[in-house]
Formats: structure tokens, C-alpha cells, sequence
């Protein structure tokens, strides 16, 4: 969707969960334009801000209950006047942040190193061409050499997820991607193990918004196992969380915005039974 934030809004909340049942609010703050998403490490939150300059924010958050901006960077290569410049989606690894937009007039795909918390320094960059909705990162021994892997939701039609070696910041490439049936978008996903779970716009009848791959091979992801989630129009599989052998997924869809799949069997993905 292009839908922005309400910019007069608190967009950043920190709540406290000691008591589950009773979540409280101890701090917030308007980030200027609104945010897409977040990531936090430490004492510190990476922010994707819904600003056509200053997309990546860093807010400090030792103290919850007055969270604090501490440093915003603009992404370079991308014309603030064109479509769509605002930051999109966010992840920290490994002292860095990965963090990506909108399909827009310049590269999509940013990476930024912290030799401080809050001092991102821009690393590298990739146009893509595509929107890129969500982000995982990490390590992987691929033919014995150890490597930096990215895994992007994009809206790219025959590339589904794109898989990127960031191994080297300033020489980003392509390595593998998935293509599911049909040109909806990936819009999120979920790595964990050798599995990476990948959630799309809604389908059309006879295709499947929601797949688990393998990725013990990242240059060429294969499906283990996928289904249709019967959503209505214009609606989405927004967010995946994996435990054991349930699969959490958030959409957009009004009639069933969570919901809970047993995947013990990838390629038998079923409801939980009682």
C-alpha cells in the first residue's frame, strides 16, 4: 500500500509487558512522519521513518519512559521529489542496519554500519527496482566460506524473495530468489533454521499466499510446503512469527487479522487441533 503515517500522531510507543495480561504504556514519541517499522538493539531503536529525507531514525530508548531521537540519516542516490522516497522496512544485525523502500528513483536497498549505536555511516546500496516490504539478515557458511545473506519480501513478480550476499556492503549482489506462482507480492517473512517462511497479498483462487521454504541452499530456495489462507481483496499476510510447530501470522484482513497454523508437516499445513 502507499497509504503514509499520520504524521500529527505518537508513532513510537514503549510498553511494558511485565504483567502480559495487563500491558502499560511508559513512553512514547512522535517520530515527524511516521514510522513503517522498527528494530531494536540495546538501548537503541532503528527506525524506518515515513520521511522522503531522514528515513533511517535512531531512537534512544535507556530510559523508556522518555524515549529520545538521537540521530537520523537521509538515504543517498534517492530523489526526494520522486515516488515514494520514504523508508519502508528496517533490520539490525550485526552492528549494522539493513534498510529498505519503496520501489522509488534510486537504490531500495541500504546498508549502514555502527561503529557507535547512533552513528550509522552508509556502507552500500542496491536498486532493485522493487518495493522492498520486509528484511531478515545473517551469517551463513556457504562452500565453507562464511557470508552475510539477506533475505528481502519484495513486490517483484517472478522474484518474490530476492536473496542478496551483503557480505561486502559496497558490492551487493544477487544470489538467489523464489517465484511463486502468479505477481502477487511477498510482503513478509520469517527465518529461523534452514526454513524461511514467506507470507503474500492475497491470492486469487487456485494460487497460495503463504509458503515455507528451504533455504539450507539461500542461491536457490525451494518450497517445502504452502497454502491458501482464503483472504478477502486487497488484504495481506502483514506478519509471520514461528515457534516450535505453529506458525502466528498477522494480516490485514478483517475477518481474520491472526491467525495460527500447525506446520509439523510443511507440506501438510493444517489447523491446530484441540
Amino acid at each position: 500500500t502507499s497509504k503514509l503515517p499520520d504524521p500529527t500522531k505518537d508513532d513510537f510507543w514503549a510498553v511494558r509487558v511485565t504483567d502480559p495480561s495487563a500491558p502499560s504504556i511508559v513512553g512514547r514519541v512522535n517520530t515527524g512522519s511516521g514510522l513503517y517499522a522498527l528494530d531494536v538493539a540495546g538501548q537503541f531503536a532503528y527506525v524506518a521513518n515515513a520521511s522522503s529525507t531522514n528515513q533511517l531514525q535512531v531512537i534512544n530508548v535507556s530510559n523508556p519512559a522518555s524515549p529520545t531521537l538521537a540521530t537520523s540519516r537521509t538515504l543517498p542516490g534517492i530523489d526526494p521529489l520522486g515516488s515514494y522516497p520514504q523508508g519502508r522496512s528496517v533490520f539490525y544485525y550485526n552492528d549494522s542496519v539493513y534498510i529498505g523502500t519503496h520501489e522509488t528513483a534510486g537504490p531500495e536497498f541500504h546498508i549502514y554500519n555502527l561503529p557507535a549505536p547512533n552513528n550509522p555511516v552508509h556502507a552500500g546500496s542496491i536498486e532493485l527496482t522493487h518495493n522492498v516490504h520486509e528484511i531478515a539478515v545473517r551469517n551463513e557458511d556457504i562452500g565453507g566460506v562464511s557470508k552475510t545473506i539477506a533475505y528481502l519480501a519484495t513486490t517483484a513478480d517472478a522474484k518474490e524473495l530476492i536473496v542478496l550476499d551483503v557480505t561486502a556492503p559496497g558490492v551487493i549482489t544477487e544470489i538467489g530468489s523464489f517465484d511463486a506462482p502468479g505477481d502477487e507480492d511477498g510482503e513478509s517473512l520469517y527465518l529461523i533454521g534452514n526454513k524461511l517462511y514467506l507470507g503474500r497479498d492475497r491470492t486469487p483462487a487456485g494460487r497460495d499466499d503463504f509458503y515455507i521454504l528451504d533455504v539450507s541452499n539461500p542461491t536457490a530456495p525451494t518450497a517445502l510446503g504452502s497454502m491458501r489462507l482464503n483472504m478477502n481483496p486487497n488484504t495481506a499476510v502483514v506478519g509471520i512469527v514461528v515457534v516450535g510447530n505453529f506458525a502466528f501470522l498477522a494480516t490485514s484482513d478483517p475477518n481474520g487479522e491472526f491467525q495460527v497454523w500447525n506446520i509439523a508437516d510443511p507440506a501438510n499445513i493444517v489447523a491446530p487441533g484441540p
